[in-house]
């Protein structure tokens, strides 16, 4: 049986927009990752730092990691929690209706491999510290994806 990658948070979308991919194309695609298990999805609208502009580049698919290290002033409750430990996860972005379609294409052709392989990385230990993403973005312009990671 395939794991399928649970979902942390969907937002309720207005009806001119909707996700272009869900859940469980994203935990067909990520099968084969290692961190499978400790992924968990949230599906989110653009906001305002991050807005859908037909005329620039914008996200709509980030694959995440961040660890901190437990230090002399974390909060005990904050260790207990879990803040301090590896987390990975995914967030789909939802677009405008009229191009969900070219992006679940895009992001199934090329989005996803591209992540995929982002998380089946070989990873040094200095990399492993503090937050780093690979963010998927749709050009509305040129009807492509670009693919940044920090």
């Amino acid at each position: 049986m395939k794991y399928v990658i649970p979902t942390r948070y969907k937002a309720r979308l207005h009806q001119e927009l909707s996700y272009p991919v869900g859940a469980e194309a994203l935990s067909e695609g990520l099968q084969e990752v290692p961190q499978i298990a400790n992924l968990s999805i949230s599906f989110t609208s653009p906001s305002l730092a991050h807005p859908m502009e037909a005329n620039s580049p914008y996200r709509v698919l980030v694959a995440e990691y961040n660890y901190q290290p437990v230090s002399l002033s974390s909060s005990k409750q904050f260790i207990e929690d879990g803040w301090y430990n590896e987390n990975w996860g995914l967030t789909v972005f939802a677009v405008r209706r009229q191009v969900k379609s070219l992006v679940k294409t895009l992001l199934a052709q090329d989005g996803l491999p591209r992540v995929k392989n982002w998380l089946l990385a070989e990873r040094t230990p200095i990399w492993k510290y503090g937050r780093k993403t690979c963010c998927i973005l749709f050009n509305e312009k040129n009807k492509s994806i670009d693919v940044q990671e920090d």
